[in-house]
């Protein structure tokens, strides 16, 4: 039997639903990999911090850059592998422009709608006959444009357009590993009000999603459908994710409340924009078993569908090029007649890896939040069981920081051989 279309259903519910889409990976059969995050969110703290009580930052926090700024701090710290479990979790659809999720057999969405609820951003349609740079050669040395609006001698309009190019660039854009300038974007700034209003949340949303679904046309030697190759990619020890997947896991936040029980400051009151210090706050990340533990508790409340805001642009959820799935609409209206789902209903799937087997941890009393991940008071450490090949060794945890490479190499040309923060601080402040 071809093993994607195998069913691993449990004898409780022989009769799955064959009107919903396909699991990418079969039921609890999900490879581990680690997440090579390109984007830097912590820049927005280094850029508060050097620009606050400005009027160039003012101009920014009034922009549809503003709401980047007022992103939960508390949340922001990278959870790499619940965007990993979200990734490998996903249902096989037809849409170019979303993707789907199931968590605790509950279906979430990933949209432009969700993208814009969570940013802030514009997502307005692109003005007639722009198109979305793909393989753009980075800026390497620079052209009149860049010698025009950075240079060297950074006046306050200055200071204004090397910030927005580090926003669009390290956070938003981010495609390498090495941040360097888009030559389309420096030459955005040509007109300061029109970067401003741009849609950039319709430019950056389609990077951070096709990095995380299958792709939709094979390459020309592969005899793999693009599912099958991106399931080994998944597979491999790493794959990279481009754009901001950031944005995916403040989702899951909001979608699914029970995760951030996981963390041990979950509030929100905090903003990107309130710390007076760079970096964010020393937050734990959600853990593959803080993700696996959610996953036991079956009244986990997920909702599938998180609201538009109300100052929605027109235009959101259109696009030229976008394909009708008919196991989608099906879906849909079931989310629409309140329909519960169980895990056991979503066919199909990747059945290569071994099926995980968790025994959930049960800590007591008031210091729940505070041996998550920790070692107890007693010496013993948290135990979990999972079953499946041993994981490679992972990466100790680090928090996010601004590098020299986040804007040396965008300015390597300009730059003396000094850190970049101490760069900034004389450069921006």
């Amino acid at each position: 039997m071809n093993q994607w279309y195998a069913w691993f259903g449990s004898e409780e519910n022989p009769e799955p639903d064959i009107r919903l889409p396909f699991w990418l990976f079969a039921t609890d059969r999900y490879p581990i990999c680690w997440l090579n995050i390109y984007s830097k969110p912590d820049t927005l703290t280094v850029l508060h911090h050097l620009l606050r009580n400005s009027p160039q930052f003012q101009q920014i926090l009034n922009s549809s850059f503003g709401g980047l700024f007022h992103l939960s701090a508390n949340r922001a710290p990278i959870s790499c592998k619940l965007i990993q479990a979200l990734i490998v979790r996903q249902i096989v659809t037809k849409q170019k422009f979303e993707m789907w999720t199931v968590f605790c057999g509950q279906p979430l969405r990933f949209s432009l709608h969700e993208f814009q609820s969570i940013t802030g951003l514009k997502c307005a349609l692109f003005e007639e006959g722009y198109e979305t740079p793909s393989s753009e050669i980075s800026l390497k040395e620079p052209d009149r444009y860049w010698k025009r609006w950075i240079g060297d001698n950074m006046d306050p309009d200055r200071r204004l357009r090397l910030a927005l190019l580090l926003i669009v660039d390290c956070v938003l854009i981010a495609n390498h590993q090495t941040h360097t300038p888009t030559p389309r974007y420096v030459k955005m700034l040509d007109n300061l009000d029109e970067f401003l209003n741009f849609p950039w949340g319709r430019e950056a949303f389609p990077e951070t999603l096709w990095s995380m679904c299958p792709p939709r046309i094979s390459p020309s030697k592969s005899k793999d459908s693009t599912v099958q190759i991106f399931c080994k990619q998944l597979k491999q020890k790493s794959i990279k994710l481009n754009g901001f997947p950031l944005a995916l896991q403040l989702l899951a936040f909001r979608a699914i409340p029970g995760l951030l029980e996981n963390l041990p400051d979950p509030s929100d009151r905090l903003r990107i924009i309130d710390p007076t210090s760079e970096g964010f706050p020393n937050n734990s990340a959600v853990t593959l078993n803080d993700v696996l533990d959610s996953e036991i508790y079956c009244n986990l409340a997920v909702n599938p569908l998180i609201e538009s805001p109300s100052n929605r642009d027109v235009g959101v959820g259109e696009w030229d090029d976008k394909i009708r799935d008919r196991k989608v609409d099906y879906m849909l209206n079931l989310i629409n007649q309140n329909q519960p789902f169980v895990k056991d209903e979503w066919l199909g799937g990747d059945s290569s890896c071994p099926r995980i087997v968790h025994q959930p941890f049960h800590p007591t009393g008031s210091h729940r939040r505070h041996i998550i991940n920790q070692i107890k008071s007693n010496g013993h450490k948290k135990q979990s069981y999972v079953v499946w090949p041993p994981p490679p060794l992972l990466n100790p945890k680090r928090r996010l920081h601004l590098h020299s490479s986040t804007v040396s190499c965008l300015t390597s040309w300009t730059l003396p051989p000094t850190s970049c923060t101490g760069w900034l601080s004389m450069q921006l402040s």
